[in-house]
């Protein structure tokens, strides 16, 4: 099943939402903080930042910002438009399509044709 552009989406900003998340605990450790020398230099409670960098959370950028400020580190966020999903859409379906065709190739059935039975999916935009 070719994935919708919406679906494309969804699954890019969660894997986004991993790596940030990682990223913003490894930005702690260099910086050789500990959860609690992160939070008394915020002035917030220890367990505010243990919750920042659980994947469940939705902190604010306000905080992240300072979060990252008493790491010596940066925030940097990146929007990816339409136009550009589309084109990473197109080349997956290309990948698919080229995939199928290798499979049909390597294992052909006897009354399949390969170029008939895929057509459908390589006219499909």
């Amino acid at each position: 099943m070719i994935m919708s552009i919406k679906r494309l989406a969804a699954r890019r900003s969660a894997r986004a939402e991993v790596a940030f998340k990682r990223d913003l605990v490894a930005a702690r450790e260099i910086a050789g903080l500990s959860q609690r020398d992160l939070a008394d230099l915020m002035g917030i409670d220890h367990s505010t930042v243990s919750r920042m960098e659980r994947l469940d959370s939705d902190p604010r950028l306000s905080v992240l910002r300072e979060y990252l400020t008493q790491c010596e580190a940066a925030l940097d966020i990146q929007v990816v438009t339409r136009r550009e999903l589309e084109v990473e859409h197109r080349e997956r379906h290309h990948r698919t399509v080229i995939k199928a065709l290798q499979i049909n190739t390597a294992f052909p059935s006897d009354d399949a044709d390969p170029v008939r039975t895929l057509s459908p999916v390589l006219i499909r935009r």
